[in-house]
């Protein structure tokens, strides 16, 4: 699958993973992303994410968050 954020249709798929995932955690949830060690902190209710960035930076992650209209904070 495709998640090339730089195309119309990776970056569709990308939003439409994250959402399902926040749609599958409680509110004030936390996610840690493996491949760099991010920390997400995820407030439904806000439609805002805390983010942490983590060993290594991943700016994809605001990003994508972004792109579903949802608020980033670091």
């Amino acid at each position: 699958m495709n998640y090339d954020l730089n195309t119309v249709g990776g970056m569709n798929r990308a939003v439409e993973w994250t959402r399902n995932l926040f749609e599958n955690m409680k509110d004030g949830g936390v996610w840690v992303v493996p491949r760099s060690m991010t920390i997400l902190k995820v407030y439904k209710s806000e439609r805002r994410v805390l983010l942490a960035q983590g060993i290594v930076p991943d700016p994809s992650l605001a990003r994508v968050i972004k792109a579903m209209g949802w608020t980033v904070t670091e």
